[in-house]
């Protein structure tokens, strides 16, 4: 396969991609399979992103909580309560899943740092699309901060997110050892930048996928031959990325 991308993207190149992709079996894993649970305390987001909502959203139609089925940002910190799933090595919780930290006001942010340092010898993931919630704090060692960058292009098609080049610019600044991206569900982006973003952020791990339900919303997809050379140049810089769902766009 040739590593060198171009926009000129075939039916070939295609094709070689995803044989490439096939015939490494170990870097095709799915999402976030290093979670070893969730604890939602925390529940509902107003991003509005489009793909959540046959996903994460999907997930509480069925809740007794009419906040959740709503998904309108709201606590259930009882559940802090109760002690996390335990979590192995390289394993975290995701805390929540059904959120994002802007959301969650301070008071409940200081009770979850609590229980974060409570429970030390337990890895959580806190997931944000607007990292300014991370600055300005020093979070526990066993917390990994996580942010979503589908793209370096504008989300406001699919999203009321803070755009991706904020997220980029104020997450690159935030130290902490472990810092992670989600490129997932990814849209189509610029390489250069996409690359050098990712390399100035310097994250502990990128997961990377499609969106897993495109008949139900549709996203400016790249091309797999695209994708498939942004993993290379990643993994040839040292940068470790596991993966999701990679097909042919649609």
């Amino acid at each position: 396969m040739n590593h060198m991308y171009s926009d000129k993207i075939d039916d070939q190149m295609e094709k070689d991609a995803a044989r490439w992709l096939r015939e490494s079996p170990e870097q095709t894993r799915r999402m976030y399979e290093d979670s070893a649970g969730s604890l939602n305390f925390y529940v509902g987001c107003t991003h509005n992103c489009l793909y959540c909502v046959p996903s994460f959203q999907r997930l509480l139609f069925h809740s007794q909580c009419q906040r959740c089925r709503d998904y309108a940002p709201h606590p259930h910190l009882e559940r802090l309560n109760r002690p996390p799933p335990r979590t192995d090595d390289g394993q975290f919780i995701f805390f929540p899943s059904c959120s994002d930290w802007a959301m969650i006001p301070p008071e409940a942010q200081y009770q979850a740092r609590l229980y974060m340092n409570t429970y030390e010898d337990t890895t959580f993931l806190l997931q944000t699309k607007d990292p300014r919630v991370f600055a300005g704090h020093r979070w526990p060692d066993n917390a990994i901060l996580g942010i979503t960058l589908e793209t370096n292009r504008s989300c406001r098609d699919f999203s009321a997110a803070p755009e991706p080049v904020n997220r980029y610019a104020v997450f690159r600044d935030i130290e902490h050892p472990r810092k992670m991206l989600t490129v997932e569900p990814i849209v189509d982006f610029d390489m250069e930048t996409m690359v050098a973003w990712i390399a100035d952020i310097a994250p502990w791990r990128v997961y990377v996928g499609y969106n897993s339900r495109p008949k139900e919303v549709q996203l400016p997809e790249p091309p797999l031959a695209k994708t498939t050379e942004l993993l290379v140049r990643l993994r040839s810089a040292g940068v470790d990325v596991r993966t999701k769902l990679m097909r042919v766009s649609q």
